[in-house]
């Protein structure tokens, strides 16, 4: 009969297998109950259990056919106990991951009530498509993480870069989600994150990448979905303090790589320190509960080679204003109400606020020559959970934020300065800058299981607003050559007030079978408008239609290997940058030469027209379509490994395409003439480049923002996975991609690019332009976890590799329409050098009045790598010299007060 019991699950009990994600921080335990014949039993009660949940515990009865259904559930650790009356009770334990829908298939024995076995949980996820990477609060406690932020958290998962937030080959940061309990923090205007909660706040972390489904859309690289903490039935807290100085910071910079660039002088770290406290509990036990939390993050630290000693003859480089230094408060509040147990209402408010002193210190910048950042953003959620039924449970909320930042320049309206010989900045800023942003956020999603079927239907509206002032103190900017000012460039500057609004709606079904194949298909619709307010005229309208299918067949039917494939095609959300060039409030920019005392001496001409920029109808959402399969097995208890093939090919890019005619362009050809820069030198190449020099010496200055044709960036990858739950006094994580991406677009940023403004740098016209694309990362490793030693220590690390990114050599040409910088060999055709990073932690656990004490010791690139990751990349004397490298060796030390 024990026998039997230990097979309780032998259908699995306890097989943690997540179907789609619910909308908001919710999921569901699901299953079938039966006897050891396979037949189904009605009237099972089942019971769980967990601290998680406000009330304790949630039951369901089976149904005819066996059935029974716990929705809207928080996450945590859940007891579940299935009773039966004539039949032995079965009790196991699982873990409620964000978004989860788990299946807890039970058999019952006849036999009168025991005490039950708790049988050994599953180890791999049989009804989904695809795993998706989740960071619980412990893992994300324990690994050493240099930055304090939410949104560093999803740079563990695989696949992203760990400096720059590619993911799966995806153009950069502006191309992720990022979801803060139902929150889009995204900026409206380019699409990085904007919102940053503490990261102590943070709950859980779920990172998806490929073969997302319906219910997730807005992103072609990577979806970043936190969940803030909450309260429970008892207080609990914590106050956290973290400090590192100079005398805590190494160097890598070596005396060959000082002599090659001067800028690279070490940096300083007067002083970094982050304190944060936090409070959770109830308000009204089982009914009302409350988290809260205050940050305060300080630092003063000097970028390497700042302040760089003044070039002769250059002019106002005083060096009056403050040292770099940064000021960063936040608090939050989140309630969690639930008045009865089909009923539940949750939300939060967070405040964040950052003063920068300095900012844009370099070692070519004047401390005159930096600005003061003031910005301030205020974010809120509210989310209402209805279990209408067993079987169909409703989700709403409406989100957003408001958020402000301004860069002010510390002299007022003196002009900038920028000296052309010695490439320094003097004076003042030369330029100003103002935004402001806002985001209104409202979604409903309705699931409901009908027998083998899960169903979610869902909609989303998504309002962005961004509003932005750029422009020179007191309307000027100076050129000079050593000290001696010889152009003036005139501008009233931009104001741009830009609006996009988002509608989608989607349809999903994951469908159970009895061979042990899953189904997963699904659709999201989605329409998007751009709207500039100035001109109260709608820019742009796109409608995209993404469809998903996947399935997962458990090949044995245990749960121990499973088979996977998925396709899919994605889109970005729209931002406010790919057509705010369109706004008629651009002025025009004026230059003109000038004396010593800045007098003008020659006529004034148009550098640049205000607006000159239309969009183009029928304008395309950019895409990526996207296939996957692979396969992960459990290799022994606590353990699965995956493999994964991973093809993507991204296009119709959103990007403004110079606009002229046959004949305004004479076709050169260039040869190379080594990375020297000089002709006859030796380092010749036989590599040419077609030059487009313009015929008539005035600018073609009329732009069309547009899908541009031919544009193409594709990413194939192989991901290797392995995952160890904390068993044996050991965990770990780990995860190696390997992959090519090319293409001839390369975006250097979420604003429209340089690439189709001159037909010197359009792919169309210059083959070179073709080839490793930069986020081009050929390997890309990471390992963390940790190990538990007596007398309560804790070891952890997180080790990352990545291979260098690519650049290309470029040749100046000075053309009739100005200098140009062009490919002169293919693109993609240098690499830096690899980076091995390894990040260790040793943490001590003490009990004061049993209170819980650590006192942390973390090491962040503790093998004080000194690889170089970026150089000067244009033919000439500075060709190849180190512009950047990586950041020294460093220490933090750290308390903890837990309660």
């Amino acid at each position: 009969m024990r026998r039997s019991l230990l097979a309780l699950l032998g259908a699995a009990l306890m097989q943690t297998t997540p179907a789609f994600g619910q909308a908001g921080s919710t999921g569901a335990l699901h299953g079938t109950v039966h006897n050891s014949r396979g037949v189904p039993l009605a009237g099972a009660v089942v019971i769980a259990f967990s601290e998680s949940l406000i009330g304790s515990t949630r039951s369901a009865t089976t149904d005819a056919a066996g059935r029974y259904r716990l929705p809207a559930l928080m996450r945590g650790t859940y007891r579940v106990t299935i009773t039966l009356a004539g039949f032995r009770p079965a009790e196991g334990s699982a873990r409620l991951q964000l978004g989860q829908s788990v299946r807890l298939d039970a058999t019952l024995d006849p036999g009168a009530a025991s005490e039950a076995p708790t049988p050994a949980a599953g180890e791999v996820a049989r009804d989904t498509p695809v795993a998706a990477t989740h960071l619980s609060s412990d893992s994300l406690g324990s690994t050493p993480i240099a930055a304090r932020f939410g949104p560093g958290a999803m740079l563990l998962a695989p696949g992203l870069h760990p400096d720059t937030y590619s993911a799966y080959g995806s153009p950069g940061a502006w191309s992720n989600a990022y979801r803060i309990d139902d929150l889009d923090g995204a900026d409206p205007e380019g699409g990085r994150a904007w919102v940053f909660p503490a990261l102590n706040w943070l709950d859980e972390v779920r990172v998806v990448g490929p073969g997302a489904g319906a219910e997730q859309g807005g992103f072609t690289g990577a979806s970043s979905e936190t969940v803030l903490r909450s309260g429970t039935n008892s207080f609990h807290g914590l106050a956290e303090t973290l400090y590192r100085n100079m005398s805590l910071t190494d160097t890598n910079v070596t005396p060959a790589l000082l002599a090659a660039n001067r800028g690279l002088s070490p940096g300083r770290t007067d002083l970094a320190s982050d304190s944060s406290v936090q409070l959770g509990g109830p308000l009204v036990r089982d009914a009302l509960w409350f988290f809260t939390g205050a940050q305060f993050y300080y630092a003063r630290e000097t970028p390497g080679g700042y302040p760089a000693a003044v070039p002769s003859g250059i002019r106002g480089a005083d060096g009056g204003t403050p040292s770099p230094s940064e000021s960063s408060p936040r608090v939050l509040f989140k309630p969690t109400w639930r008045w009865s147990d089909r009923n539940g209402l949750s939300g939060f408010v967070h405040s964040e606020r950052d003063v920068v002193q300095a900012r844009g210190a370099a070692p070519q910048v004047s401390p005159d020559a930096t600005l003061g950042e003031h910005s301030a953003t205020t974010a809120w959620n509210v989310h209402l959970t209805r279990v209408l039924s067993t079987t169909t449970v409703l989700d709403a909320s409406y989100s957003g934020f408001h958020g402000a930042a301004d860069l002010v320049p510390y002299n007022g309206a003196t002009p900038g300065w920028y000296d052309v010989a010695a490439d320094y900045y003097s004076a003042n800023s030369y330029y100003f800058y103002g935004a402001a942003r806002n985001r209104h956020h409202a979604q409903a999603e309705l699931t409901k299981s009908v027998g083998a079927h899960d169903l979610a239907f869902g909609t989303e509206a998504n309002l962005g607003t961004a509003t932005t002032r750029y422009g020179y103190p007191g309307g000027r900017s100076v050129d000079a050559a050593s000290g001696v000012p010889f152009f003036v460039y005139l501008w009233d500057g931009s104001r741009k007030d830009n609006r996009t609004v988002g509608f989608s709606g989607y349809g999903r079904d994951s469908w159970r079978l009895r061979s042990g194949l899953t189904i997963d298909a699904g659709v999201r619709l989605e329409r998007a408008t751009g709207v500039n307010r100035h001109a109260n005229k709608t820019l742009y309208a796109m409608t995209s239609v993404a469809p998903r299918a996947g399935l997962a067949w458990d090949v044995r039917g245990n749960g121990a290997t499973v088979l996977r494939g998925h396709y899919g095609v994605y889109y970005d959300s729209p931002h406010t940058g790919d057509y705010d060039a369109a706004d008629p409030d651009i002025a025009p920019l004026y230059g003109a030469d000038v004396d010593r005392r800045l007098n003008v001496i020659g006529p004034v001409t148009v550098v640049q027209p205000g607006t000159n920029h239309t969009v183009a109808g029928g304008l395309d959402a950019p895409r990526t379509r996207e296939a996957i399969v692979g396969l992960d097995h459990a290799l022994f208890h606590g353990l699965v490994a995956g493999i994964y093939g991973i093809d993507r090919r991204s296009d119709r890019f959103i990007d403004d395409v110079l606009q002229y005619k046959a004949g305004d362009f004479v076709k050169t050809t260039a040869r190379d003439v080594g990375p020297d820069g000089f002709a006859a030198s030796g380092d010749e190449t036989a590599n040419t480049t077609d030059l487009y020099n313009e015929v008539s010496g005035s600018v073609p200055n009329g732009f069309l923002i547009t899908n541009p044709p031919g544009a193409f960036r594709n990413y194939r990858g192989l991901e290797v996975t392995a995952t160890k739950r904390m068993t044996g006094r050991w965990d770990v994580q780990g995860s190696w991609v390997m992959s090519r991406a090319t293409g001839n677009y390369d975006t250097n940023g979420p604003a429209l690019s340089l690439d189709f403004e001159t037909p010197n740098t359009d792919p169309a016209l210059q083959p070179l332009r073709t080839g490793r694309v930069a986020n081009d990362t050929t390997h890309l490793a990471k390992v963390f976890g940790s190990y538990r030693l007596p007398l309560r220590v804790l070891l952890s690390g997180a080790l990352y590799y990545t291979s260098g990114r690519t650049f290309t050599r470029t040749e100046r040409a000075g053309l009739n329409q100005g200098r140009v910088d062009v490919f002169i060999e293919r693109r993609g055709s240098q690499r830096y050098d690899p980076v091995m990073r390894l990040d260790a932690r040793v943490q001590r656990a003490f009990s004061i009045a049993g209170r819980r004490v650590r006192l942390e010791l973390d090491g962040f690139n503790v093998l004080n790598d000194a690889t170089v990751t970026s150089r000067v990349s244009q033919s000439g004397l500075r060709y190849a010299m180190p512009l950047s490298l990586v950041e020294s060796r460093r220490f933090r030390i750290g308390a903890v007060y837990q309660f």
